[in-house]
């Protein structure tokens, strides 16, 4: 599962 890559565009998509 590419948990990582998800999360990490999550939080720079939601983290401006």
């Amino acid at each position: 599962r590419e948990m990582a890559f998800v999360k990490q565009a999550y939080n720079f998509l939601f983290s401006r």
